[in-house]
């Protein structure tokens, strides 16, 4: 579950991802709650905090770690 929320709203967004059944949360650049992350992680979800999804993907692309998809993608523009 990616959450573009401030800080204070993530407890209640990790116990969604929780009941849905989310393998993991991914709270974006300057986003973390280390108690909403450590209930996360002691239920087996996968937590990142405080990163930012494009640039991670740009570096691993950078180092040849992940695909280039948009090379893929059939859309114009």
């Amino acid at each position: 579950m990616n959450c573009f929320r401030n800080s204070a709203d993530i407890p209640p967004v990790v116990d969604d991802a929780m009941a849905i059944g989310a393998r993991g949360i991914w709270m974006q650049l300057g986003i973390s709650h280390a108690e909403a992350a450590a209930k996360a992680q002691a239920h087996g979800l996968l937590v990142v905090q405080d990163r930012c999804i494009k640039i991670d993907q740009r570096v691993l692309r950078s180092r040849g770690l992940v695909a280039d998809f948009r090379a893929a993608d059939p859309t114009p523009g």
